[in-house]
């Protein structure tokens, strides 16, 4: 179940109504509660857990003190505008109005939140040309216009929560599932168990937590390597169709591509390969699309070939690649168990090596 809190000024009579028909429509799949309070919104982010934060209506300066103990509960924010960014709602006292209040928070409101509800195509096309989030959804308003029933748009509200939480898996795992899932793709990467340092820990005892390995997985482009692992530690995935299970990714989101498509494979010897390598990796850090697939590729390159090392160093410093290569090696075996037998150069930990590893953890982060 999923559990929303929705926040609604308390002057707005359409808004009021459409959230109780939510509230009354959405059935056992939803537990809704509303609000219009801002201290007891707070109140309640503070003290109670909840899956989404549904915000109704924008320009509200009370929300923003609620989003951010939203985020501070680690509660992921969904916010309906309900036509307040069409145009002439924009325009509409600009200079006193709109642009103090997007300045101050508005925008920052809408960059935070995992989806934009909108009811038409006008707000769109705003909303495009600022910028400020991509992942739009229009969905009609059955208050205000025959063309969608109630039910429907209901179903379509639902729909938008469960691509949320779909959303970014890897933000949802306790600690037990992040130390699994390094463990499958260290077992993954190998076909050996012997490789893990501590026991196997056990297989995920709940539906939503497979469904968090292994969406993750599908996402990262590393299901293969994972599927490997639960195979060599004898564990049984359920049944569950991850492409059937949509999601929102982050605006500047690029789907990852593999490390051998990328440089091709004809180099004379491994050094070269590994230089190449190593180039792309770089290219892939500056513009911060670096993922765990490129790890776990790189990670089965220097355990499957050998290169002359003295060799390798020296062209990596030539070509001023010697020390994010060593930075990858620490942010490989952080999160593909790459020992330092296997690595050319000597792993190396400081702020860059940090922020790199940041850089992965935040691949799906929205």
């Amino acid at each position: 179940m999923i559990r929303i809190l929705h926040f609604y000024p308390n002057n707005n009579v359409m808004i009021s109504d459409y959230v109780t028909m939510l509230n009354e429509n959405m059935g056992l799949e939803c537990s809704n509660e509303m609000l219009s309070e801002q201290g007891l919104a707070q109140q309640r982010l503070q003290s109670s857990h909840y899956d989404i934060l549904h915000l109704h209506g924008c320009w509200n300066a009370s929300s923003y003190p609620i989003v951010k103990q939203a985020i501070k509960s680690g509660t992921r924010i969904v916010l309906s505008s309900h036509g307040q960014f069409s145009p002439w709602m924009m325009t509409d006292n600009y200079w006193t109005e709109k642009l103090p209040k997007r300045l101050l928070y508005q925008k920052h409101i809408i960059q935070k939140s995992y989806a934009l509800m909108i009811q038409g195509k006008m707000e769109e096309d705003c909303l495009k040309q600022l910028g400020w989030n991509q992942r739009l959804v229009i969905i009609r308003n059955p208050l205000i216009t025959h063309t969608i029933s109630k039910k429907e748009a209901v179903s379509q509200v639902f729909q938008t929560y469960c691509k949320v939480m779909n959303s970014n898996p890897l933000e949802l795992m306790d600690s037990d599932m992040r130390n699994l899932l390094q463990q499958l793709i260290i077992v993954g990467i190998t076909g050996d168990k012997r490789w893990l340092i501590e026991k196997p820990m056990p297989q995920p005892d709940t539906l939503e937590k497979w469904q968090y390995l292994l969406s993750f997985a599908y996402y990262e482009h590393i299901h293969e390597v994972i599927l490997r692992g639960l195979n060599v530690l004898g564990y049984e995935a359920p049944d569950t169709d991850v492409e059937k299970m949509p999601c929102f990714f982050p605006d500047q989101y690029e789907s990852p591509v593999s490390i051998s498509d990328s440089i091709g494979f004809s180099f004379v010897t491994q050094v070269d390969r590994l230089l190449a390598t190593f180039r792309y990796l770089r290219k892939l850090e500056n513009k911060k699309h670096l993922a765990v697939s490129h790890l776990v590729e790189l990670d089965r390159e220097l355990r499957e070939h050998e290169c002359d090392e003295d060799l390798l160093s020296e062209k990596l410093k030539n070509q001023h690649l010697y020390k994010l290569a060593c930075r990858l090696m620490y942010v490989t075996q952080q999160t593909t168990g790459l020992t330092e037998g296997f690595m050319p150069v000597p792993p190396l930990c400081d702020r860059a090596s940090q922020q790199l590893y940041q850089q992965v953890e935040n691949h799906l982060k929205i």
